[in-house]
This record gives structure tokens, C-alpha cells and sequence, in this order.
């Protein structure tokens, strides 16, 4: 099961016993996932690949729809971070206001 958790502070993916958490304040980015044809994804689970030269973690769930979030700063050589979703218009709606809130109390 993936679990997605958004909160002022963070992005947090769970799945399993595998967590992965981003700092609102290093999301530069949110977008619908969409990779070259050539590439797959090995089916559910967590994978590392490069895509357009950006390396890549995607907790992946069966056959739905992704979200990519790029990061100001990368996590060790990871560039972004994408993710599955049955709802990716509500939850990039959700997403892109706390950033958007995030970005407007910085000034």
C-alpha cells in the first residue's frame, strides 16, 4: 500500500516500510509524470531510473496516474520524486497551494 501524507511542512510517501519525505520548502516543481514511451516502470514498488538526465525515485502503485515533484536541492544524486495517485488533480491542487502559501510567507 502507498500512503501519500501532505502537511504544511512535508511530502511523505510511505510504502511498506519505506519512507521517503520532502520538505515543502525544496519542492520547486509540481507536475502531472510523463515519461518517454521507451520507459517503464517494473510495476508496483519503488524505482530509480534517470528520465530527461533528471535521476528519479517513484513509489509506484499499479497502473495510476503519477505526479512528479522536482526538488531545489537534490537528495543525494535523486533530482525528483514521483508518485502514484488515483486523484492527481486534487492532489497536486493541494500540493501546489502549500507551496504556493510556502513561497508567499518566505518574502
Amino acid at each position: 500500500m502507498l500512503i501519500v501524507l501532505i502537511t504544511a511542512e512535508h511530502l511523505q510517501l510511505r510504502f511498506g516500510i519505506f519512507k521517503w519525505t520532502v520538505p515543502i520548502d525544496n519542492i520547486k516543481k509540481i507536475q502531472l509524470d510523463e515519461i518517454p514511451a521507451f520507459k517503464k516502470y517494473g510495476g508496483a514498488g519503488i524505482h530509480f531510473m534517470t528520465v530527461y538526465k533528471r535521476y528519479r525515485v517513484s513509489f509506484n502503485f499499479l497502473e495510476y496516474p503519477r505526479i512528479c515533484v522536482s526538488l531545489k536541492k537534490k537528495r543525494g544524486l535523486v533530482q525528483d520524486v514521483s508518485f502514484s495517485t488515483r486523484t492527481p488533480e486534487k492532489v497536486m491542487q493541494v500540493l501546489s497551494g502549500i507551496v504556493d502559501n510556502e513561497k508567499m510567507t518566505d518574502r
